[in-house]
């Protein structure tokens, strides 16, 4: 038998026993109310290929996954793609991008989309914050896209 020091309270108790009797605080709830959390915030690699299809206009794959930085630059260059392929249609090919990325995130095996997206250091965007993301974005692409248009109509002049 020894004494363990509770993570709650601060006071010794035996390793024997199931709680704190100070304060009822329980290893074991702990450990299973922190598996609970981090099992519920495991990102799917087929909810990663739906948003993909879905929104990848922006970026929204990246969303989903935790990378605001790549998500704006991935919506930039999708915005700037479409507004191009109306004028030159040869880049709607560029459009099938989305469709193979999404292929590729529901084809990845679990492991490998684990070790890349659902590591302990991987970036989360909470829930709260996507309103401010998706303004963040915007804003991003826009300005991107209207620098990359200046540069177009100075250069085609």
């Amino acid at each position: 038998m020894a004494l363990i020091k509770c993570k709650e309270c601060g006071k010794e108790y035996s390793d024997l026993a199931e709680t704190c009797p100070n304060c009822g605080y329980s290893e074991k709830k702990a450990k299973e109310k922190e598996t609970l959390c981090v099992s519920s915030s495991r990102k799917n690699k087929y909810a990663a290929g739906a948003f993909t299809w879905f929104f990848w206009f922006v970026g929204g794959q990246y969303i989903y996954l935790g990378l605001e930085g790549r998500a704006t630059w991935y919506a930039a260059a999708a915005q700037t793609l479409i507004l191009i392929s109306v004028f030159l249609p040869v880049f709607w090919i560029f459009l099938l991008v989305p469709i193979i990325q999404a292929i590729l995130f529901c084809a990845m095996p679990q492991e490998k989309f684990d070790a890349k997206y659902n590591s302990k250091d991987s970036p989360r965007i909470s829930a709260g914050r996507l309103p401010l993301v998706f303004l963040g974005i915007f804003i991003r692409c826009f300005l991107i896209v209207t620098i990359l248009f200046f540069i177009l109509s100075v250069i085609m002049r």
